[in-house]
């Protein structure tokens, strides 16, 4: 590692520094930014360090520049609460049930349980907030869940609506069920 030097010594009270070697030096040891992924695309010119690290808020992953442009080397931790749910569907009532994302680097957890209500049905259980979802819309399978009363299910994330797509359910949801959620996806 190639440490910053003082190019002359004017006076002792004004040196004069290596810019460069300074440069250098940042980009070696690390150097970070925060701020939004607009933000992060506007960094240009002598900003675009080799070794720079952004986090960026509004994907929450951890961003590093190379020679070749920024690549995704990790993720911010993060959680929320589902707070869109699809007609019908609500919370199962109870600690512990509802439905939360758990966010760690670019794998997402999901976990709780829903109860179906009156007009619910399978093709929209709930909405996952943006910054949990994969970045393209097509369907993934994200687990297979069996209810209390032994219905068996495998959930589907699409567009950011977590559902059960038709073929992949034995036996019939029923009002009033709890239904548990404990899946996970990676974001790619």
């Amino acid at each position: 590692m190639q440490k910053p030097v003082i190019a002359s010594t004017a006076s002792a009270f004004n040196p004069v520094v290596d810019i460069n070697k300074v440069a250098d030096f940042a980009a070696e040891v690390g150097n970070r930014r925060v701020g939004t992924s607009a933000e992060r695309a506007a960094l240009s010119g002598a900003e675009l360090l080799v070794g720079l690290r952004f986090g960026d808020l509004t994907d929450s992953l951890e961003y590093q520049y190379t020679a070749t442009g920024w690549v995704v080397a990790g993720g911010l931790e993060s959680t929320a609460n589902v707070t869109v749910f699809g007609t019908g569907w609500s919370i199962t009532p109870g600690g512990g049930h509802v439905p939360r994302l758990h966010r760690q680097g670019r794998l997402v957890t999901l976990h709780g349980a829903v109860t179906l209500g009156a007009g619910g049905n399978v093709s929209n259980m709930l909405t996952i907030p943006t910054s949990f979802r994969p970045p393209n819309a097509s369907t993934r399978f994200i687990g297979g869940q069996t209810s209390s009363g032994g219905v068996s299910y495998e959930l589907a994330l699409s567009g950011g609506v977590v559902s059960v797509p038709s073929g992949y359910l034995t036996g019939n949801f029923v009002v009033g069920t709890a239904y548990p959620l404990f899946s996970s996806w990676i974001l790619d």
